[in-house]
């Protein structure tokens, strides 16, 4: 059976129970009014109803507007199942809830499970903080089943194929699969992934300007902290590689920390990487610092690496110089870098080849720190 009317302004429940009223069916009317209510909608051509024994569905078309269990959402045909509370929408589908967009072709709300699912392509919008977000595969976005959603924080977001998130400083992660958790605004890709950030020519006063080209980080997995403000902060990369015009890394795990809130300076970052062994390299323009460790921590400003702490049977090779030591800090000085060790460091080197280096070697680590 099909009942069909113009849909302006009506809402499912009334709707609904017009409907059974008209085919005299009155208990089943009584029961639909007292559910919760799910779906507010109002739709600009023409709608009808299928009815199957209790089971009623109802098909609006042209212009269509709906609120789904906090969901605002816009279309140009839906699909609504009163039994199963299945939302099914298509064609030009517009998604919006909290500070989440997203547009798409077609997607289905299912109350009960608590599962919002877009089986294609997808694009879309985080607005705290400034994200954009596109998936090739689809996207699924999981809620509390029957509860109306409120905030971000009730959901889960999982994207699949050809995901791309960019935002800030021209910021660029690209993954085939992307997972963000509301609740603790965890975010994690289900495989490797390339994240790339440029932050520019910033000035520096009478030096005149910086050059940060990309910085690019790779890795078989990511984990990261997104903040209101400030984006991804913080990210744990395994097998990483981590690449800059001054500072190359490569190991078995990396963390990289955004640290402009505690230091009060923008662009200030802290890097921690371990390996079996870690190994790097950090550009000058005079020389090339090759190095392996088990460890490194290193912070760096706008205008570059401050520090690099290498620790556990460190190696450090400058030209044709080779440094041996538990523990080496590579620190930025007047000019170039100086580099200061415990005392039992071994090194090798040819003295003709450093006239005029700006290369320090101190035993006592703390000399260079001004301790």
């Amino acid at each position: 059976m099909s009942f069909f009317t113009n849909s302006r302004g009506w809402n499912v429940g009334r709707l609904l129970a017009a409907a059974c009223l008209a085919a005299g069916l009155a208990a089943s009317a009584h029961a639909a009014d007292a559910e919760p209510r799910f779906l507010d909608v109002t739709a600009q051509g023409y709608s009808r109803w299928e009815f199957s024994g209790d089971d009623v569905v109802a098909f609006y078309t042209g212009g269509v507007q709906f609120d789904y269990l906090g969901y605002h959402l816009a279309a140009d045909e839906l699909r609504y199942n009163q039994a199963t509370k299945v939302a099914e929408a298509t064609g030009h589908v517009n998604l919006a809830f909290d500070s989440v967009n997203a547009d798409c072709d077609q997607l289905t709300l299912d109350g009960i499970k608590g599962e919002l699912r877009i089986p294609g392509a997808l694009t879309g919008f985080l607005e705290r903080p400034a994200l954009a977000f596109t998936a090739a595969g689809g996207a699924l976005l999981t809620f509390p089943p029957g509860e109306t959603v409120e905030d971000l924080a009730q959901t889960r977001i999982t994207l699949s194929g050809g995901v791309v998130v960019t935002g800030e400083h021209q910021s660029r992660l690209e993954t085939d699969g992307l997972v963000f958790s509301g609740a603790d605004s965890q975010i994690y890709t289900s495989g490797a992934f390339t994240l790339t950030a440029d932050f520019g020519k910033p000035e520096l006063g009478d030096s005149g300007t910086l050059d940060l080209s990309p910085i690019t980080l790779r890795g078989a997995s990511l984990t990261g902290i997104v903040s209101q403000d400030r984006g991804i902060t913080s990210e744990l990369i395994t097998q990483a590689d981590v690449s800059s015009p001054q500072l190359k890394l490569a190991g078995t795990q990396i963390v990289l920390r955004d640290t402009a809130a505690e230091t009060g300076t923008p662009h200030t970052w802290e890097v921690e990487g371990s390996g079996n062994p870690l190994s790097g390299t950090l550009i000058q323009p005079k020389q090339t610092i090759n190095f392996t460790a088990k460890t490194a921590v290193s912070a760096s400003d706008a205008e570059g690496l401050i520090s690099l702490n290498l620790q556990g049977a460190v190696e450090v090779l400058v030209n044709d110089m080779q440094l041996s030591a538990k523990q080496v800090l590579i620190a930025r000085a007047k000019e170039g870098y100086s580099i200061a060790m415990p005392s039992g460091v071994s090194a090798a080197f040819d003295l003709s080849q450093y006239s005029g280096s700006s290369i320090k070697l101190s035993s006592n680590v703390e000399s260079l720190l001004g301790k």
